[in-house]
């Protein structure tokens, strides 16, 4: 059953949730399926931690035991490594970026181009673009040189994973190793380690990535096979603002008993002027470690660490002889990690049984990243033509727009009909990344003080379709939340203040709404919605909002900024053709309507993609009712949003409402950007 939303008429409002899981627009195939198998260790592996310090224990021995407490002890890891392996030099924010040649390439558009990586020091490489018109999703290619990272070098088969990315959706900028020689890499002036170096150098091609009109800053991710995979372990580890790590067979752990593992040598780890190696190999007693290596392994560290840095973002391991299946051991270790996050099938591993990858293992990476950065997201909307939002809030499609840029509070509440609460509601100098604006709205919910605040306003009537786009960003020890929004719906006639009645079926000719939000200790987004037909649950039937993804893998992400874009598409008088859909960082993750997608209902809940046994509440006998669906599931039978011409979208409505945290528990949520639109929006393209 629902949970049960009570609200005081007029003033005390709080609904809607979020649905949201990793799925596809219709018509599209989400690789998923076919990689999900090496996202779960086999049995001989699961629950086993061998004799690595869990990343989850802080150096006084305390234990990690939420959110919060992970991201302390996160910024100890990071300052540690970065203490034992050397300083960065000051990143680049705004790497220099020269196009020095452009080809048509069966499609894509290859350029030759010169990248800033390092103060004073530039590399030549190559960016593939898919044809057009972006923002697409990229990816980081690195490697010895870039050209096999383009598939320009018969001689490396099956290393051209910056071709093959693109020709599925991705820009992918590939470049080599700094200087030119793997074994002598040009640090410049930096006096780190020189695979710490690497990272740093990542950190700055993915500021030139960002910054690339064609690119889709919040999903970047990054790969490389052998010594290109420890250079993106490392990369993407160090550099939180990659969306997703793969890494093609690199050793991801120390190990002294694989030669190629050899994280000792001067070129990554093992630099030390003072007392340099006699000879490159395993080390022994004659030719010992050294550098940062040799302070590592003195103080029992190893690279699991690196892993648990990755948390919560994908990490994907294309294992072959140096990652054999036995690497779940210390991959566990990350997964506690995302467990205490909230996040399962986050870490995957998969098996070949040599070192260079195959065309199986590659599929398997490329299917990664579509799923996971989803290069199959949707076209680019309003916001692609305003960049930084700037100016959105004119275009002719724009019903209403709110970047909370107003001075004061006082000058905010004019724009909005009905706002409860303003004591709790502050401006915040965070913002999305990308966004126009200097300050968001944050809201502050202290429990035994009040259960939350709400903005509420109406829409100029008369829309069949309206797409409502938000940000929001929740605290890292946010308590769950009850209810929370945006959400959009219609009242007939539109009134100034809410007029939603929880647990009762509104009238097909009255109201209906809809909103996303994040389901309780589960955290996972999915679908608030009330309309006409809605289903009712035990033990009376109550309809306390329908929910429409039931994805537990689809978890909330706090700590960061979230963009959230929701559609609703009117049904004609008579018909069930009404409409739904859902975007989470400008990436379809659900779509229904009258016929699509197949499923079952499980009483208020509709779970896409299942069938078989399932049970509904039967109003007429007032008790539950056993039923039996295909399959595979059965089409959707659509929304009947109204029985009544005069009903469409005329109302916005943001809001928090939390009821059960801990006695002075103190939960900050902020909002940013809301934009209510006749076209889809989309993320904001950075400036």
């Amino acid at each position: 059953m629902m949970r049960p939303l009570f609200l005081p008429l007029l003033l005390s409002a709080w609904v809607v949730s979020l649905a949201a899981a990793v799925g596809t627009a219709p018509g599209v195939d989400d690789p998923w399926p076919t990689i999900a198998p090496l996202f779960h260790p086999p049995p001989e592996f699961a629950g086993q931690w061998g004799t690595l310090r869990s990343p989850l224990l802080f150096r006084d021995a305390t234990v990690v035991k939420s959110p919060s407490d992970w991201s302390r002890r996160r910024q100890q890891i990071l300052g540690e490594w970065h203490g034992l392996m050397g300083p960065w030099p000051p990143l680049l924010t705004q790497p220099s970026f020269d196009i020095l040649s452009s080809t048509n390439r069966a499609g894509l558009i290859q350029h030759r181009v010169r990248v800033g990586i390092a103060p004073g020091q530039t590399s030549e490489g190559w960016l593939l673009v898919p044809p057009g018109p972006g923002p697409f999703p990229a990816v980081l290619v690195v490697y010895y040189e870039p050209e096999t990272s383009v598939g320009l070098d018969p001689k490396q088969p099956h290393r051209d994973f910056g071709l093959q990315l693109a020709r599925r959706g991705f820009v992918t900028l590939n470049i080599g190793t700094p200087g030119g020689n793997a074994w002598k890499p040009d640090l410049g002036g930096a006096v780190c380690q020189p695979l710490s170096f690497h990272a740093y150098v990542a950190a700055n091609c993915w500021n030139a990535l960002a910054n690339r009109p064609e690119v889709d800053a919040r999903r970047i991710g990054i790969v490389g096979h052998s010594y290109g995979g420890k250079w993106a372990l490392f990369g993407g580890a160090l550099w939180d603002k990659f969306a997703a790590v793969a890494v093609s067979d690199p050793g991801i752990v120390f190990d002294e008993t694989r030669p190629n593992v050899n994280y000792w040598e001067p070129w990554y780890l093992g630099a030390d002027p003072a007392t340099p190696r006699t000879k490159a190999g395993v080390p022994t007693d004659d030719n010992p470690r050294t550098g940062a290596y040799r302070r590592l392994i003195e103080t029992g560290r190893d690279l699991h660490e690196l892993h648990a840095l990755i948390a919560p973002r994908p990490f994907f391991v294309s294992g072959g002889a140096e990652d054999p299946p036995s690497r779940w051991i210390p991959l566990n270790h990350a997964v506690a990690v995302n467990a205490i996050l909230g996040f399962t099938n986050r870490v995957g591993l998969s098996q070949r049984p040599d070192h260079s990858p195959t065309e199986e293992s590659n599929a398997q990476l490329y299917a990664f990243f579509g799923h996971f950065l989803g290069a199959r997201s949707a076209p680019p909307g309003l916001a692609a033509k305003y960049p930084g939002d700037v100016g959105l809030e004119h275009d002719p499609a724009v019903l209403f727009a709110e970047n909370f840029e107003e001075p004061n509070l006082e000058q905010l509440k004019p724009r909005w009909e009905t706002v409860t609460h303003p004591e709790i509601m502050s401006w915040a100098d965070d913002v999305p990344t990308g966004s126009g604006g200097h300050q968001s709205l944050l809201m502050t919910q202290v429990d035994g003080k009040g259960d939350g605040g709400q903005l509420y306003r109406r829409l100029p009537p008369g829309h069949e379709r309206v797409f409502a786009r938000f940000y929001v960003k929740f605290a890292p020890d946010c308590a769950a939340i009850h209810h929370f929004g945006t959400c959009i719906g219609g009242n007939n006639p539109a009134t100034p203040w809410p007029m939603v009645s929880a647990g009762k079926r509104p009238a097909g000719d009255k109201s209906f709404w809809t909103g996303i939000e994040p389901f309780g200790e589960a955290w996972h987004w999915d679908y608030y919605t009330y309309w006409g037909e809605m289903r009712g649950s035990p033990p009376r039937g109550q309809t306390w909002g329908n929910s429409f993804i039931r994805d537990d893998a689809l978890k909330v992400e706090r700590g960061r900024w979230i963009c959230i874009e929701v559609m609703v598409k009117m049904n004609d008088v008579g018909d069930t053709n009404g409409e739904m859909a859902l975007w989470l960082d400008g990436r379809p993750v659900s779509h229904l309507g009258k016929g699509f997608p197949k499923g079952k209902w499980v009483f208020d809940k509709f779970l896409p993609g299942e069938g078989g046994d399932s049970v509904r509440w039967d109003e007429t006998k007032g008790d539950r009712e056993s039923f039996s669906t295909a399959a595979g599931g059965e089409p959707f039978e659509g929304f009947r949003w109204r029985t009544e011409k005069g009903l469409n979208v005329n109302f916005v409505w943001a809001y928090l409402y939390i009821t059960d945290a801990p006695a002075g528990h103190v939960s900050r949520v902020w909002f940013d950007d809301l934009v209510v639109a006749t076209e889809y929006i989309g993320p904001i393209r950075p400036q």
